[in-house]
This record gives structure tokens, sequence and C-alpha cells, in this order.
């Protein structure tokens, strides 16, 4: 499986900034495997489809800024003058960088998914 299966387009209109202010009036989208079929619900019918015996996992974590937006240098590329014709060509890479996890703990050093990525050494895992 690539990472790149993952990709799709989403307008910055339909991401929501902030909760609605009625929180059960929240999305929800229910599958139907059996019929292979979805539906969009409302958050506040979870309870219609809860029966004795599931598990429901509540997650209550904190959301904080993790998605970067930049630009990067090309591959090697030398410091580059204001007035070099190549500067432009170096620095039209647009990044973008999705932090996942901190590697150490004074947070200087982050598990991250970087798109478009290239690997450069080796990396198991």
């Amino acid at each position: 499986m690539q990472l790149s299966e993952f990709d799709y387009h989403l307008p910055e209109d339909r991401i929501a900034q902030q909760p609605l202010e009625d929180r059960a009036a929240s999305r929800m989208l229910v599958v139907y495997r059996k019929e292979q079929r979805w539906e969009d619900r409302h958050f506040r019918e979870l309870p219609l489809f809860l029966r004795p015996g599931d598990c429901l996992v509540l997650n209550d974590t904190k959301v904080f800024p993790s998605r970067l937006f930049g630009c990067r240098a090309g591959v090697g590329a030398l410091p580059i003058g204001k007035k070099n014709p190549k500067r432009r060509e170096y620095l039209s890479a647009r990044v973008e960088v999705f932090l996942l996890q901190p590697v150490m703990g004074d947070l200087s050093t982050w598990r991250a998914l970087v798109h478009p990525a290239a690997r450069y050494g080796s990396e198991s895992g």
C-alpha cells in the first residue's frame, strides 16, 4: 500500500475550523458493511447504532496545529543570491509537513509525513 493512495483534494471550506455550537448536530458517516453502502447521519443518532456488548472508545485528545506549509530548496542546492536567475526554480517547490509525534523529549525532533516526499537514506519500519 502506498501513502499516496490516501491523497485527495479537500476544499478549504469543507474543513471545520471550530466545533458546531450544537455538538450533537455534527455529521457522522454510518457504514453498512453487509449491504456495502453508507449514509450521512448526525452524531445525536449514535445511540441508535449501538448494540449490547459494543465497545465505544472516546477520544478526548487535544488538537494542536500540526500541519506546516512551506517551500524547499532543491536537493543539493547551493545558497542562491537574490539576483541569480535559477533562484525561483530552486525555491518553487511547495512542501507540506504533517507532524505525527515527537521523537525527542524536548520536542525538537518529530516523526512526520511530508508531501511531496522523497526518501533519503534508509529507514526500516
